[in-house]
Order: structure tokens, then sequence, then C-alpha cells
């Protein structure tokens, strides 16, 4: 019941010093002295002329956009050593219509055995490894996508 009690006078004195720190603050002018009767204004309601401190011109470079570009390799095969992949593209260009390439690829440090050109549509790309999967020989076939 104490705290009730306390609570309560406490917000009756806290109350009117909370209101009165609400209040805008108000800028006098000599003319209001003058006319009491004309409107009050308040500081933030008068725009402030910019100082040349206010005032910053930046000159924005303006770049053409990135353009993303994406191709599709359809990949065959990978392999730890050089001869065992030109053993399996030359194998490979016997069954296949396709130009075939090699190339040592750094990121699974493998040489890799790719079907050249690469692909501009994924699609495109999709049909190509979906006819090698028909042939037991290229059932590992695959698609990387290349974004540059």
């Amino acid at each position: 019941m104490t705290k009730i009690k306390f609570i309560t006078t406490a917000a009756v004195f806290a109350l009117p010093l909370l209101l009165s720190a609400c209040g805008g603050t108000k800028q006098v002018t000599e003319e209001q002295k003058q006319n009491p009767k004309s409107d009050s204004v308040y500081v933030f309601d008068q725009p402030m002329a910019p100082t040349q401190k206010d005032t910053l011109e930046v000159q924005p470079k303006v770049s053409p956009p990135e353009l993303e570009v994406k191709y599709y390799i359809v990949q065959i095969g990978a392999f730890t050593t050089k001869e065992k992949a030109e053993e399996f593209a030359d194998a490979a260009r016997k069954e296949l219509k396709n130009k075939i390439e090699i190339s040592f690829s750094n990121n699974v440090n493998l040489y890799v055995v790719q079907l050249s050109p690469p692909y501009s549509e994924k699609q495109e790309a999709e049909r190509v490894r979906n006819e090698l999967w028909k042939n037991y020989k290229f059932k590992d076939a695959w698609i990387l996508t290349v974004t540059k």
C-alpha cells in the first residue's frame, strides 16, 4: 500500500515538470516585443540560410553498370593426371562430334575435360548434357556455370 502512495505522490509532482518540459522553445524577435499580438515563431519554423560549411557540391562518378555475363560449360571428366585426362579425351573425341578441351583447374587441382565452346543458354547446355547421360561413358557429365 505504501508503494502506491509513493508512486501517486511522485506522479503528482513529476507530471507538471514533464508537461512544462514538452513545450517548444520560442524565439521572440524585436517585432514581436513591439507587437505582442503577432503569431509566435518557433526557431525550427524559420529556414536557415546555408553557410559555406553547410554547402557541399559532389560530382558523382557515373559509370556504366557492370554487366554480368554467364556461360555454361559441359564438363565430362576430371582427372588427377594429365595422362588420364588425355586418354579419356581421346576416347571421347572418337564418340562425340564436339570439340573437347583439357585444362588444369586450380580450384579443384584436377585436369578437367570439357566440351567446347561454352554455351550461352543454360537450356542448350542441359540438352547436351542429357544426351551425354544416355551413353554410360558420360554418365558423370555435369554443367559448370561461369559468371564474369
